[in-house]
């Protein structure tokens, strides 16, 4: 699976001595549109173009689908990095990248290669046929066609050497942010939603407000707005109060990744709540040894006072979400809820405050790493 792709912007490049402000806003914008994919990236420029680099897996799929909403961008390609380290090193990564990519090379291809290092060896057009001869030899089923090839191969000569063969589009325009504000006014019909993409798509960012006035207009066209269908899917459009919405989390993912044993072993779902603050955990688990859940409450009660004292606590009382406003613990352990269906199959309920607990807990991690620098 690709690592890095290589991010394509066309109207940016024509601006002048602000060009800056306008990568650096595109640059934001995919941060902030990849915060919720699953993975870690990391998003650089570099001389007129782009990257998104994952460390890990990731989301192919989702990954490519965020980045190809997102305004300012033209083009998403999935590109190979590799050190210069000669050309035949760079024909032999051309030939593993074909392999790789394409199974059937029963296919017309053309080789366009473009050096914004100025300082390699051979000229671009040098390149494209030296390339494009190596190729033919590895592959002889293949055949050049420089007018109208199925394939295009990509060699970009920078610090790194870049070589794609896929462009995937995007919707263009200039990065969101970059051209003020500005009201919609939502109709309920389709030209509204149209007018305000076709603005936001020129860097625009839109503030939405629907104006209801019976009987001019119906109550069909306010819950077509109330239930507007969101970027991801169209339960996340729906109105939180008044509903409960099935959603995705990537926390038992993330907990694979800190407690490496249980990789394969934890899944999870989540639902919003029309709730301000506080959050629940339901946990379902099937145990090799049996137990009851008198031992099992009895041990997270003792770890809640020894080595997990501050961090893990019990609660022993008939509360409700609401009284773990405010509480620094990452989970408290409701002793009460928790239901044994039998000697190996339990349910275990947790709180925790998503907001103020987390916050404790990045403030734990801090000391800790503190500590493990200084020593102390």
């Amino acid at each position: 699976m690709y690592k890095t792709f290589l991010i394509k912007y066309a109207e940016i490049a024509i601006k002048g001595k602000n060009r800056y402000i306008f990568e650096d806003a595109l640059v934001k914008n995919i941060k902030y549109q990849l915060r919720n994919v699953d993975g870690s990236f990391e998003v650089r420029k570099e001389s007129g173009r782009v990257y998104v680099e994952t460390d890990g897996d990731y989301d192919y799929d989702e990954t490519v689908a965020t980045l190809s909403r997102i305004f300012g961008i033209v083009g998403i390609c999935p590109v190979e990095l590799h050190e210069d380290e000669g050309f035949d090193k760079l024909c032999e990564a051309v030939i593993e990248h074909i392999n790789h990519v394409y199974k059937d090379k029963s296919f017309t291809f053309k080789v366009n290669a473009r050096r914004a290092r100025k300082n390699y060896p051979m000229t671009s057009m040098e390149i494209n046929a030296a390339v494009g001869e190596k190729v033919l030899e590895a592959f002889p089923e293949t055949r050049v066609d420089v007018h109208n090839p199925q394939v295009m191969i990509n060699i970009e000569i920078r610090p790194m050497i870049n070589i794609y063969s896929e462009e995937i589009p995007g919707p263009g325009g200039m990065p969101l942010g970059t051209a003020g504000k500005a009201m919609l006014l939502l109709s309920g019909g389709i030209d509204s939603p149209v007018a305000g993409y076709m603005i936001a798509k020129r860097g625009v960012v839109i503030n939405a407000t629907y104006f209801h006035a019976p009987p001019y207009t119906s109550e069909r066209a306010k819950q077509k707005v109330v239930d507007s269908r969101s970027q991801k899917d169209w339960r996340t459009g729906r109105a939180v109060f008044g509903n409960l919405i099935p959603s995705t989390t990537g926390a038992a993912k993330a907990i694979s990744l800190v407690i490496p044993s249980l990789k394969d072993k934890m899944s999870g779902i989540s639902y919003r709540v029309p709730t301000a603050d506080v959050s629940v955990v339901d946990l379902n688990v099937a145990l090799k040894k049996s137990t009851s859940y008198e031992d099992i409450c009895r041990k997270v009660q003792e770890a809640s006072m020894t080595y997990l004292s501050g961090i893990l606590d019990c609660v022993d009382d008939e509360v409700v979400s609401s009284d773990f406003i405010g509480d620094s613990h990452a989970s408290i352990f409701d002793l009460r809820q928790g239901i044994q269906v039998n000697s190996h199959f339990f349910k275990l309920i947790c709180f925790y405050d998503n907001e103020w607990g987390y916050t404790s807990q990045i403030f734990r991690l801090i000391q800790y790493m503190n500590q493990i620098d200084t020593g102390r």
